[in-house]
């Protein structure tokens, strides 16, 4: 039993959190450090606050801080502020300066400004002829890739 919770107002946050009017609360206690006034759900992993980027309910961290105002998400996998971008609430790249038009999103391959990146690691790929072609599945000149696996045109494939 949670004695300071509004039951009227209380929703859900996802993974453990949930908020009232007054509060909110994480594995069942009061977490003072979430600014429930300035609660934003962003997706079923992400939320903000005024100064945090919370994933899965627990703060994300970063060097810099994250970029509240600039924090969107680019897919279920992907998000970014102005000067990264993370992979489920981790930074993964630093993307220095770059505009949100320079970013370029196929499942787990990230383009910024002409670099591809598979997760956080840096692939070499074709971009004149890199598509998507399906949801996991995109192509260049060279070969076809799926989730975590480069399939040759011999249907190879090679683990990243």
């Amino acid at each position: 039993m949670i004695p300071e919770a509004d039951a009227s107002t209380l929703y859900d946050l996802g993974y453990e959190c949930a908020a009232d009017k007054n509060y909110v609360y994480r594995y069942g206690n009061i977490d003072n450090n979430i600014d429930v006034g300035t609660i934003c759900i962003l997706s079923p992993n992400y939320f903000k606050d005024r100064e945090n980027i919370w994933y899965r309910g627990k703060r994300v961290h970063a060097y810099p801080a994250p970029d509240v105002p600039g924090f969107r998400l680019l897919n279920h996998l992907y998000a970014a502020d102005n000067h990264t971008v993370y992979m489920e609430g981790i930074p993964v790249i630093q993307k220095h300066g770059t505009k949100p038009g320079k970013i370029k999103v196929y499942g787990e391959f990230i383009i910024i400004n002409g670099k591809t990146y598979q997760y956080n690691f840096p692939i070499r790929i074709h971009l004149k002829t890199f598509r998507k072609i399906a949801p996991q599945y995109a192509v260049d000149k060279n070969a076809v890739y799926y989730l975590d696996y480069r399939f040759h045109s011999k249907g190879i494939y090679t683990p990243p």
